[in-house]
């Protein structure tokens, strides 16, 4: 049950020197019942993300042709905070393959767009909430969640005393009364990257930009896409990928009605969260940047955990074969290290130390 780069740490779930003692739940809660001890917890420690350098891990700064550098004896790597390494992780299992100077092969996601969405999201928020365990030394810290499901043509989240207001004087900015107007974005610049053949390297380019609710009338999902999609009984269904039907996976996803009917114009539950943020949010390399960023896929990862307690489905459920790269049930999560297979998150969240005070199961 060891994990970590060093096999320092225990694996999810797990605790003691020899990690064989099951560790009691964290709890994650609705951002809006925190107590004002809680909330101004996770803010801080949020900001402490952003600013601390990580520990562990330094990031790839160049394409694997040019990783050791000109002569071969230096690697290309950097240093990177806590957060923004996070974000790099996001980044890279979006980003698109370089065979060359521009000749970037677009084809490959190793995080959306198939069975391992939800897995490797799973981890990767995992990932970061025992980080935030770690620098605020409680190891009872869990990342709320934000039910988006409100119908609403509005983000309640997006409040300067949550995780920002709109800037008046520029809506496409967040509100100088917010921590996170000061925040610099990271691993945005997908064309550059492209071009030069080389990666995001953590350098700062730019602010978290939100357009929020500019669509229209559209609005939020609703609880009953929630549950519509919660009805679901198959996990994914082939051809594994955006026009799945009848897949909980694709519906929770976004690619197909929240009853699992295909329909190729639909954009719904988390793919339209994302887009009626607009911004930063709206891109999948750089959606990570933006805050709400976790307590939306708390809240994605939420539902995941209660269509597994209905349905408690076998590892046989989730694809072994013709599934996307990355995204068959003994793949490889890219880019974790130590690696970690998706059939290693799918499984309910107890066993992996958190649980949710949601109530989906109306």
């Amino acid at each position: 049950n060891f994990a970590g780069y060093n096999c320092g740490q225990c694996k999810f779930g797990w605790i003691g020197p020899n990690c064989d003692q099951r560790k009691a739940p964290v709890v994650r809660k609705n951002i809006h019942s925190l107590t004002p001890e809680e909330l101004q917890e996770f803010l801080n420690v949020l900001e402490l993300a952003k600013t601390t350098t990580h520990p562990d891990y330094v990031i790839a700064t160049q394409h694997w042709l040019g990783l050791l550098g000109p002569n071969g004896t230096e690697p290309q790597i950097a240093n990177i905070s806590v957060y923004d390494f996070f974000v790099w992780q996001h980044y890279y299992s979006v980003r698109d393959t370089l065979l060359g100077p521009g000749r970037p092969f677009k084809a490959i996601d190793f995080s959306h767009k198939g069975p391992a969405f939800i897995t490797w999201h799973r981890y990767h928020l995992l990932s970061l909430e025992r980080e935030l365990q770690r620098l605020t030394g409680n190891e009872n810290f869990a990342i709320p969640y934000w039910n988006f499901a409100t119908g609403q043509n509005e983000c309640d989240v997006c409040t300067d005393s949550l995780l920002g207001g709109r800037n008046p004087d520029n809506p496409s900015l967040i509100s100088n009364q917010s921590r996170f107007s000061r925040w610099g974005v990271v691993c945005n610049s997908l064309d550059d990257y492209n071009r030069l053949v080389t990666l995001c390297n953590g350098t700062r380019e730019g602010s978290i930009q939100r357009g929020i609710m500019e669509r229209g009338n559209m609005s939020l999902p609703t609880m009953n896409d929630v549950r519509s999609c919660l009805g679901i009984r198959d996990f994914d269904s082939a051809p594994y990928f955006t026009n799945s039907s009848f897949s909980f996976r694709n519906a929770l996803e976004g690619y197909e009605k929240p009853d699992g009917e295909l329909d190729e114009s639909v954009n719904n539950l988390h793919n339209l969260v994302h887009s009626l943020l607009n911004g930063t949010s709206a891109l999948s390399h750089s959606a990570a940047n933006d805050p709400i960023f976790l307590v939306l896929h708390a809240f994605t990862d939420a539902i995941f955990e209660e269509w597994m307690i209905r349905f408690v489905p076998s590892n046989a459920t989730f694809p072994d074969e013709m599934a996307p790269i990355g995204h068959n049930r003994d793949y490889n999560m890219v880019p974790f290290f130590p690696p970690i297979t998706n059939e290693e998150m799918y499984v309910t969240s107890g066993q992996l130390g958190y649980s949710y005070a949601a109530a989906l199961d109306g």
